[in-house]
């Protein structure tokens, strides 16, 4: 859908995107940002997590779940408040309040829920410029529910109600086996920073389910294009490896306001699907 050509000349109105290739190129905020979703919409999906997030903690509760998908801004957003301050001049930000900054997210960067097209459906898009290395996405804010097992997970999903939501939460889940940390190839334990492994129930074998916008997030292949959110710790040095994937994203480069947050499956999911039957499903 690149060939939506306006000759718009007005700089205020395009941003930097990178293309396939790495390329960047001159794209209105509209082009990359999709059709918004409808407040109804998206309405209908914060009730949806809501009714998760009390379900989990009330029947569940392996690991903290904030019980609410409330107004509060997440700490990293209200940093981001103080740089788009009304007085720098740049009024754009009050065209539309990002979804990540009306509730607890597992993204810790401003984002807004959009239309990626009829091959995604809908999709999740930068709301301010991300640089290369920032933390995208983190397991560890509060908004990411666990089961260790096929049956508390599949009598949570029948037990949920609304179909809908039901078949939200089903779509939305996916098995990832996490290493411990501080434990070596052969499963001795070593120390990392100076710690030796702690004992962590997200390790192993684990379902996971995300009660927020983070769960729209798109596959970058689905285009034939490269992740530009990428987990595991970045590498320190160039040509260097990630660490390992385990909960939390990084950009993978810079990414422009406006520009699709994607992310490679199979950094955290066996696209074999075989982790489902290991876990008795």
């Amino acid at each position: 859908d690149d060939d939506d050509d306006d000759d718009d000349d007005d700089d205020d109105d395009s941003i930097e995107a990178h293309d396939e290739d790495g390329a960047t190129e001159g794209r209105t905020k509209q082009q990359l940002a999709g059709d918004v979703v409808s407040e109804k919409r998206l309405r209908g999906l914060e009730r949806q997590w809501a009714t998760m997030r009390d379900k989990y903690v009330r029947e569940v509760n392996l690991v903290p779940v904030a019980i609410r998908y409330n107004n509060n801004l997440h700490e990293s957003d209200k940093d981001n408040e103080v740089q788009n301050d009304p007085s720098d001049g740049n009024d754009d930000d009050d065209e539309e309040t990002p979804i990540s900054n009306r509730g607890i997210s597992a993204l810790v960067v401003p984002s807004r829920i959009g239309d990626a097209g009829p091959s995604k459906g809908r999709g999740v898009f930068a709301a301010r410029p991300i640089r290369e290395g920032e933390l995208v996405s983190s397991l560890d804010n509060g908004s990411t529910g666990v089961f260790k097992d096929g049956r508390s997970w599949r009598n949570f999903a029948a037990t949920l109600g609304d179909a809908e939501t039901a078949c939200n939460f089903i779509e939305w889940s996916w098995v990832q086996t996490i290493r411990p940390l501080g434990e070596s190839d052969d499963g001795d334990a070593v120390e990392i920073d100076g710690h030796v492994k702690v004992d962590d129930i997200r390790d192993g074998l684990t379902i996971f389910a995300a009660f927020d916008e983070s769960n729209l997030l798109n596959a970058a292949d689905w285009d034939d294009g490269e992740a530009n959110v990428r987990c595991g710790t970045p590498p320190t040095e160039a040509g260097g490896e990630r660490g390992p994937c385990r909960y939390h994203y990084y950009a993978a480069r810079d990414i422009a306001e406006g520009e699709e947050l994607l992310v490679n499956y199979g950094e955290f999911e066996d696209l074999s699907q075989q982790g489902w039957t290991d876990i008795g499903l």
